[in-house]
């Protein structure tokens, strides 16, 4: 992650700055369309273990998504879609103590979830291609097609033995 080379502080007193120099603000009076976030020490524990985890496993998520898609574009949007999940469902998992026990089980069913939609779609533009190939051969040629596609399989057969 890139980290600003502004901290909170340095917010806050850009944000005084230009509460001081808008000239539709009163004295005194803060602008309220800029707030400053508050950032606990639970928050800065909950994204350092994201972080690690991302880490961690941001290779094999992206190979399982490569190898189940077939495409890298596919397998990139498959581990932001992982990756986006677990962090927002963080506090289930941990309360159900996920990370702990079977951690590596639910980020494979994630990234398997993840990469369905594609797989679906692969397995109906195969279908839809099946289809239309079978749809312009007549019966003989099918029939030819295959006689001669079991010719080369015994062939193939007996070349082995």
């Amino acid at each position: 992650m890139e980290h600003s080379d502004l901290d909170l502080l340095d917010l806050e007193e850009l944000a005084l700055d230009q509460d001081q120099n808008d000239p539709l603000l009163k004295s005194g009076e803060k602008a309220s369309r800029i707030s400053t976030p508050v950032i606990t020490s639970e928050t800065l524990d909950r994204v350092a273990h994201l972080e690690q985890i991302i880490s961690r496993y941001e290779v094999q998520v992206f190979t399982l998504a490569t190898h189940l898609t077939g495409c890298e574009e596919a397998a990139k949007q498959v581990c932001e879609t992982v990756f986006t999940r677990l962090c927002n469902n963080y506090d289930q998992y941990l309360a159900e103590d996920l990370f702990a026990n079977s951690f590596e089980t639910l980020i494979h069913r994630m990234t398997y979830d993840a990469a369905l939609p594609f797989l679906v779609g692969s397995f109906n533009n195969i279908t839809d291609r099946t289809e239309a190939i079978a749809n312009s051969l007549s019966k003989n040629r099918i029939s030819d097609s295959f006689k001669e596609c079991l010719r080369d399989i015994i062939k193939e057969t007996v070349e082995l033995r």
